[in-house]
């Protein structure tokens, strides 16, 4: 890494970033979301639906992270 100009430097702690965000992505995605997560899919899926909030709550209130993210196609 001594050879290395500061661009490749930065574009490989970029990669790393980017590949540990990746893995807790991916750890997370069976999992339910938090609050806040919760909250902000809801309110996607309402404006993106056009439903009322207690029809996105009994249709997608058990969704896990992964199945918000699939349905919302957020990220």
């Amino acid at each position: 890494m001594a050879n290395l100009t500061k661009a490749e430097k930065h574009n490989r702690m970029m990669d790393r970033v980017y590949d540990t965000y990746k893995k807790q992505q991916e750890a997370k995605k069976d999992m339910l979301p938090t609050i806040t997560e919760y909250t902000f899919f809801l309110g996607k899926a309402i404006d993106k639906f056009k439903i009322t909030a207690n029809e996105a709550r009994d249709k997608y209130g058990l969704y896990t992270y992964g199945e918000w993210k699939e349905l919302l196609k957020l990220f």
